[in-house]
């Protein structure tokens, strides 16, 4: 993962991709917040990932929590922040709002108000940091057309069974020899995609309260009945709202 070429290659490339997802000339006038989703498993991740990596990549950055976390421990990685920031209609469609509820005014309703907070927010990082705009697993097929090839790809977005096992899939298919790892273990339809990844492969999987991390086992088995099952899943906020971003695109 963390080999030579591999560590070049990458830091050759992100010029390109850097150019190709500019931050804005100016700090938007946005509040700028501290909070950002917790997480649990740090300790797992710090062991499991050198702070010598060169690139992460995750997929889901909202406010910048976890990318400010993957900056402070790996301090000579660029950070790839993958999400569409859509436009927020109402509370309703962003329940983590309750957690910062100075920001509702700012943001719902307001076009960019989500990613205008993004970059007030992570402004004194913006030299380690590309926001790349847009819906994965699309958007990591731009990272590999400009030969960027992440150490590390963190998983946040979607928590819908089909996104996440979309999301996973993507990641260990474009990027073979990154760690792949993410939050939300502890939702039902996230486990549950994580459990039938490892399980379909015959894996090993790290956790630590909500986070977990995929240890690759070697070459791939006939799929497995997942470790666990799951029910119908109502497509949760993430897809709604990417739906209509998409239908207005």
């Amino acid at each position: 993962m963390q080999g030579g070429d591999a560590t070049i290659v990458s830091g050759v490339a992100l010029g390109g991709l850097i150019e190709a997802y500019p931050w804005p000339e100016q700090r938007p006038e946005a509040p700028a917040v501290s909070w950002g989703w917790g997480i649990e498993g740090q300790e797992l991740l710090r062991c499991l990932v050198k702070p010598e990596v060169a690139v992460v990549l995750e997929i889901g950055s909202l406010l910048g929590g976890s990318a400010r976390f993957w900056a402070d421990h790996c301090p000579s990685a660029h950070v790839i922040c993958v999400d569409p920031w859509t436009d927020v209609a109402n509370v309703a469609d962003r329940p983590f709002l309750e957690h910062v509820p100075d920001l509702v005014d700012f943001v719902v309703g307001r076009t960019d108000g989500l990613f205008d907070v993004f970059v007030a927010s992570n402004w004194e990082l913006r030299h380690r940091i590309t926001p790349l705009r847009g819906f994965s697993p699309d958007a990591l097929t731009r990272v590999l057309e400009h030969q960027v090839r992440p150490d590390v790809v963190y998983v946040d977005g979607s928590h819908v069974y089909e996104d996440v096992i979309a999301d996973v899939a993507s990641a260990r298919t474009l990027f073979p020899s990154a760690l792949i790892c993410g939050d939300d273990y502890n939702w039902p339809a996230v486990g549950a995609a994580i459990d039938y990844l490892v399980a379909s492969r015959g894996d090993v999987l790290h956790t630590e309260g909500n986070t977990w991390a995929i240890e690759y086992a070697g070459a791939g088995r006939h799929a497995a009945r997942s470790a666990r099952t799951i029910g119908p899943v109502e497509r949760s906020w993430p897809v709604r709202t990417a739906l209509r971003f998409r239908q207005r695109s």
